[in-house]
């Protein structure tokens, strides 16, 4: 009883974050027909010093409830303002959201 709260919590919790912070995206998976999907796109920053040698490097990923893209996979594209991301790799977490790590499409 307690767990189905929670999760049912968890689902609300997310919804709201959609509705506010949430874009629409399109997804074009590698079979199947296109659609838009709402979810979070960020382009994170990750600088790594050693000594005197420094690594920077942008990790976009798109984040997203998982039901709506169960059966998303590895070459399926996002297309977010006007240009298209290619799925690197799909990490569920095992409730309700998905992030897929992307790369820019040539």
């Amino acid at each position: 009883m307690l767990r189905d709260f929670r999760d049912s919590f968890r689902d609300e919790f997310y919804d709201q974050i959609l509705n506010s912070l949430g874009e629409d995206v399109m997804y074009k998976p590698v079979l199947g027909e296109s659609r838009v999907v709402r979810g979070v796109f960020q382009r994170e920053f990750l600088e790594i010093i050693e000594g005197a040698v420094s690594v920077e490097s942008r990790n976009p990923v798109f984040q997203c409830k998982h039901k709506a893209l169960p059966n998303v996979t590895v070459g399926d594209v996002i297309e977010f303002e006007g240009l298209s991301w290619s799925v690197q790799s799909v990490q569920p977490d095992g409730r309700e959201v998905v992030t897929l790590a992307l790369e820019r499409c040539a």
